[in-house]
């Protein structure tokens, strides 16, 4: 007799829950390397929960946030790595930078965030 393998439920997703909208806080930070002064900008985005994760973006990425601001990102263009003591969420590639100025509060954009986290596919 042949045995029946599990196979794992297939998630449909439709194009726009593919689409993600993160709040990101970006903030400026300087160092001392070698007696010389150096910026960047950090990046936490926050999750469902309210709790921050660090937010780092790809060399390749184009599009990169250098205000706090909420970004439209694909979930495929997007991971969160587990590996170290705190989780980073990684973004590959940003298709939209919301400011907070433009930002239009309703009530689905809110429903749309606390959602965030809990549709990805990974």
């Amino acid at each position: 007799m042949a045995e029946k393998k599990a196979v794992a439920p297939q998630v449909d997703l439709t194009q726009e829950d593919k689409i993600k909208t993160i709040e990101v806080e970006v903030r400026e930070v300087e160092i001392e390397e070698n007696g010389k002064q150096k910026k960047f900008l950090a990046y936490k985005a926050y999750q469902a929960n309210g709790k921050k994760i660090d937010l780092k973006f790809r060399r390749e990425a184009s599009n990169i946030p250098k205000e706090n601001c909420f970004i439209k990102v694909h979930v495929d263009n997007m991971n969160i790595n587990r590996n170290k003591k705190f989780p980073e969420l990684w973004v590959i590639d940003v298709i939209e930078i919301i400011t907070l100025d433009e930002r239009k509060h309703n009530e689905q954009d809110y429903k749309e965030f606390d959602d965030m986290f809990k549709k990805l596919p990974f």
